[in-house]
């Protein structure tokens, strides 16, 4: 599937702009992730219309977002703006969030179930069977 053109450049660049690690900075984030900056720019003015999962993977790992994601295939949810770090979770916690953040729309809907039924099984096992009616 061919990447429209302004949809990549204008995620990355909006995820670039929301990252406080490296605000913006194309030299900064190259650094963090191993991407050359150079890649990083033509990225981010379009010129590479069909880039490589090995470019975009280390991309997409930094932010915390699926590649679909970052192609534009799947949306971005911005409740989820918020970077894990900047909640003060723990190690497990942040890397939980970032699993969760990568999968698709319906199985994050299957995994909430699970966790639901999960909870629901351990408050009745602290609480005892309900009462009979």
């Amino acid at each position: 599937m061919k990447v429209r053109p302004d949809t990549l450049p204008q995620i990355l660049a909006d995820l670039m702009e929301r990252d406080a690690r490296i605000a913006g900075n194309q030299n900064e984030l190259a650094r963090r992730t191993g991407v050359a900056q150079p890649n990083i720019r033509r990225l981010l003015n379009g010129e590479s219309q069909q880039p490589r999962d090995s470019t975009l993977a280390p991309l997409a790992d930094f932010f915390g977002v699926s590649l679909a994601q970052l192609r534009g295939h799947e949306p971005l949810s911005w409740v989820e703006g918020v970077r894990e770090d900047a909640l003060m979770l723990c190690d497990e916690d942040q890397a939980l969030l970032r699993v969760y953040r990568r999968m698709s729309p319906s199985l994050r809907r299957v995994v909430l179930q699970l966790l639901d039924e999960i909870a629901r099984q351990a408050n009745q096992e602290r609480d005892g069977p309900p009462p009979a009616s």
